[in-house]
């Protein structure tokens, strides 16, 4: 499979292969034909059917045949197999469905075929809904959480509900221009707001949306479907209808069934079922569950849904409310209708429940709509349909998962071990990385030191890629070239990291349910593509601009004032771009005048306000000169073909112009003959090592001419300069070590890296750059972590019961003593001139009483105490210690 990076829906070109007949083949044509043309030999090929329409690179290798095998009566004899694929320009179809018609060009399909059905239907029905205009679907992901609406710590609790259009290529999905705000409420649910959405979603299904095109000035129509629910964990629990945390349930993954009790998790045959994805769940099992407990509900006996949902792991926040109010209802008319049968109570609220489902059931387990799912098996790709289910769309969110979640982890068990000589020499190597091929901005070495329990997501994403980050790198691919491959090696990477967990401390795989998510992100990946294609770093920094609204509202109304002022933006955003809309006096399209369209092209500070980030693209070859009168002229920086500019001292890979093979160097000078216009980069060539590094376990690099029998002796990273510190741009007198990087014959090439990691593994061979596994037995190495957290359970278990024992016997030995004196006398004094106040802190009702020497005040009030009275009231609480408690009365 090519670069899935750039899917659409709109624009990809799939044309079922027409196959030579078989013994028992029947006679099939799948969906609406089309006539596929080679154009460049001028002959009409066989009818074929358009799968999908989405965006690729190039055409896929797989030829069109030559001929069609169509017999006498018309017919054509294809496999009836989803397989049965290949790739073609749209340019080569070359009449549509209606057009073949009209030639009386369609073949014979066979009642018996299982494409016949289909073939009834023809022409697509969606040419009604269309009425002559183009008619697209576009997909979203919708995104919801609690946002507080403070830019103080103050939590002022909102729940938003943001979405971005996923039809667009994934380098335009992270920008906050194409996040669109849908809802806010301080009251209502994320559920209870989507259903409003869904059920806008489900009339364009109907009646599509009618708009003008702002390229072509032409009418179209769309249809929207929801592609994804992304979000954190906590909150796709909540989409999926499954119960959150992973100690709140004894099933804690929202994918896929695996769990059960502590007993059983802990045991080898269950602690082993936590390393793999377990049977997977589905939006009509959930929907199951939840007819079972609405059922249960109905008898008015809570216990009963409340066993149902701690066996499956479902449990509905939306329908809970119902429920509650099912099995309330149910307990009433029992208590008000004595004689009345239990069954036909249950059946009436049951009857009630049958009419209502649509409306207490969770609107995310209820949409409606399909779409084309891509699937690999076998290096075969497979088209199926399916509509949007929560338990499957809700990918892995890498910012919780991963950067919040694994690297956190595995910070944590690092530094909190460090003593603080380890973690000064930590940060001044960290200080002296290297980070012109990584992803990050100049690091703060002192400050992640300093604040390590504190870290955010993009801190921690240095950690990642300096530190510990094979699994990081593999899932920040833009694109994957060969799927097969990248799912084998992430599957690889996912199995390492849960074995390395399980090493360090077994329970983490047990009470971390982050750690098992990992198994799932291979499914992800197949179902959706590259999996950061699903990040929600975008909808996080939108909630900026709702926190700007959110102030700016007088707050009487604040969720209205909200979304008037953010529908405002998004109406300003549509008149920038030049899109059209219907005139309020003649109903004719109408938009903003060239003033306005040109105001974003002229004005950088408004594209920035509205959050269009430009993409500049570069010739390949580029060059930006130096001042000189050479004849070379020194450049400064060229453009690489992946879009980098590269400047003097950058690693790159060139092809050699001699063997056609790609070359690893670094750029030593850059230089533009003045006459010819030659330009050419001079590399200081290196060449790739027979093995990997043994410490660091990744390829080596080593000057040609040089031979290598080590790397990276750990003594010979020390401090060797001292550099004054510069602090608000200026240089003070401190100081402070760093190391010297000299001229070296030998590198290791950081495979952790963020950046253009997919190409590095394009280059680097396959038994240099493909993750190696840890242990090869793994069921052993399981078993042996299994055995370790039962006897730690044991002896935890054996520690809390003796504890428990402990306090038994102290509690016993405080009975047989008698009381015991008070702690405190709840009394405060002060003085005046009239003697001495002492007030009671208010507990209740009660006497002033003497006890163990101390005086307690149970009562309100003030104690007015004479100062020639307290040397009285001192010596009769001293006599009084060893006696028993009385009251003493004022």
């Amino acid at each position: 499979m090519k670069a899935w990076d750039n899917l659409s829906p709109l624009k990809f070109d799939w044309v079922l292969r027409p196959q030579q007949r078989q013994a028992g083949t029947p006679k099939v044509q799948r969906q609406d034909w089309s006539m596929h043309q080679d154009r460049s030999k001028g002959a009409s090929q066989a009818p074929a059917l358009p799968a999908r329409l989405l965006k690729a690179p190039k055409v896929l290798d797989k030829p069109y045949p030559e001929t069609a095998d169509v017999d006498g009566d018309g017919s054509i004899y294809v496999l009836d197999n989803g397989k049965d694929v290949v790739m073609v320009q749209a340019s080569s179809l070359a009449h549509n469905f209606l057009e073949l018609q009209e030639a009386h060009a369609i073949p014979h399909i066979p009642e018996l075929s299982s494409a016949a059905p289909i073939f009834r239907a023809m022409p697509n029905p969606d040419r009604l809904l269309a009425d002559g205009d183009p008619i697209y679907s576009s997909f979203i992901d919708c995104w919801g959480d609690d946002v507080s609406g403070n830019r103080t710590k103050s939590y002022n609790k909102h729940n938003n509900m943001y979405i971005t259009h996923r039809n667009l290529p994934c380098q335009l999905l992270q920008q906050e221009f194409h996040i669109h705000f849908i809802s806010t409420s301080q009251h209502a649910s994320i559920p209870e707001q989507f259903k409003a959405l869904k059920e806008v979603c489900e009339e364009t299904h109907r009646n599509p949306i009618k708009v003008r095109d702002g390229l072509t000035g032409e009418t179209a129509r769309f249809r929207i479907f929801e592609n994804t629910g992304p979000g954190d964990n906590p909150m796709q629990s909540e989409i999926c209808s499954h119960i959150r945390g992973s100690r709140k349930s004894n099933f804690s993954c929202q994918k896929c069934q695996i769990g059960g009790t502590n007993e059983f998790k802990h045991s080898e045959v269950g602690y082993a079922t936590l390393f793999e994805p377990g049977l997977p769940r589905s939006k009509e099992l959930n929907l199951q569950e939840i007819d079972k407990q609405l059922i249960k509900a109905c008898s008015g006996v809570a216990t009963h849904v409340e066993e149902l949902q701690t066996a499956t792991g479902v449990k509905c926040s939306y329908t809970q409310h119902w429920v509650d109010i099912l099995i309330e209802r149910a307990r009433t008319a029992r208590r008000e209708n004595p004689a009345c049968a239990v069954t036909d109570i249950q059946q009436e609220l049951h009857e009630w429940v049958l009419q209502n489902r649509s409306d207490i059931i969770n609107p995310f387990l209820l949409v409606d709509g399909e779409s084309l799912i891509c699937t690999y098996e076998e290096n075969e790709l497979i088209l199926s349909r399916a509509g949007f289910d929560p338990t499957k769309d809700t990918p892995v969110k890498l910012l919780y998962t991963i950067l919040l979640g694994t690297t956190k982890y595995v910070w944590y068990m690092t530094h909190s071990q460090w003593k603080d000589t380890q973690k000064q020499t930590f940060a001044v190597r960290l200080q002296s990385t290297e980070t012109q091929g990584l992803s990050i901005p100049p690091i703060r070495a002192k400050y992640i030191m300093q604040y390590a329990n504190s870290l955010i997501g993009w801190q921690l994403k240095t950690v990642s890629q300096v530190a510990s980050g094979e699994l990081t790198a593999l899932l920040w691919f833009p694109a994957i070239y060969d799927m097969n491959t990248y799912i084998a090696d992430l599957k690889v990477a996912i199995a390492n990291v849960l074995d390395l967990f399980s090493e360090i401390d077994p329970s983490k795989i047990v009470e971390k349910v982050k750690l098992h998510l990992l198994t799932h992100i291979p499914e992800d990946v197949v179902r959706l593509g590259p999996i950061i294609g699903s990040i929600t770093e975008g909808f996080e920094s939108y909630n900026g601009v709702f926190r700007y609204s959110s102030i700016s509202s007088i707050h009487l109304a604040a969720s209205r004032d909200i979304a008037l002022d953010l529908a405002a933006q998004e109406g300003l955003r549509h008149r920038l771009i030049g899109g059209y809309w219907p005139s309020s006096d003649s109903g004719d399209w109408v938009r903003s005048g060239p003033s306005v369209r040109d105001a974003l092209r002229h004005n950088p500070v408004l594209r920035s306000h509205l959050g269009w980030t430009d993409h500049k693209s570069f010739e390949i070859g580029m060059y930006s000169t130096e001042t000189t009168q050479d004849t070379w002229i020194p450049c400064v920086r060229l453009v690489a073909e992946s879009q980098d500019i590269c400047k003097v001292g950058s690693w790159v890979v060139a092809t050699s112009s001699i063997t056609n093979a790609p070359t690893i160097g670094r750029i030593s000078e850059i230089l533009r003959n003045e006459s010819s216009n030659f330009s050419c980069a001079v590399l200081d060539c290196f060449k790739l090592g027979r093995s990997r590094h043994p410490a660091f376990s990744m390829p080596t690099l080593s000057r040609r001419m040089s031979e290598i029998t080590y790397l990276i002796v750990p003594t010979k990273c020390k401090a060797s300069g001292r550099r004054f510190i510069r602090q608000e741009r200026v240089e003070t007198a401190l100081t402070e070590e760093f190391i010297e990087h000299g001229s070296d014959d030998h590198f290791i090439v950081n495979m952790h890296s963020l950046h253009n990691a997919h190409l590095v593994c394009q280059v680097i061979p396959r038994n240099l750059s493909a993750p190696t596994p840890f242990y090869e037995d793994r069921d052993q190495h399981h078993s042996k972590a299994s055995a370790r957290l039962q006897r730690t359970a044991r002896t935890k278990k054996e520690q809390q019961k003796l504890a428990r024992e402990q306090q038994k016997q102290a509690r016993a030995q405080d009975n047989q003593a008698g009381p015991s004196e008070p702690k405190d006398t709840n009394v405060v004094a002060a003085s005046d001139g009239e003697g001495v106040h002492m007030r009671k802190r208010k507990r209740g009702p009660g006497n002033t009483i003497i006890t163990g020497g101390r005086l307690i005040v149970r009562d309100a009030g003030h104690l007015h105490v004479r100062m020639s009275q307290i040397d009285d009231l001192a010596t009769k609480l001293v006599d009084m210690r060893t006696r028993e408690k009385r009251e003493l009365k004022f």
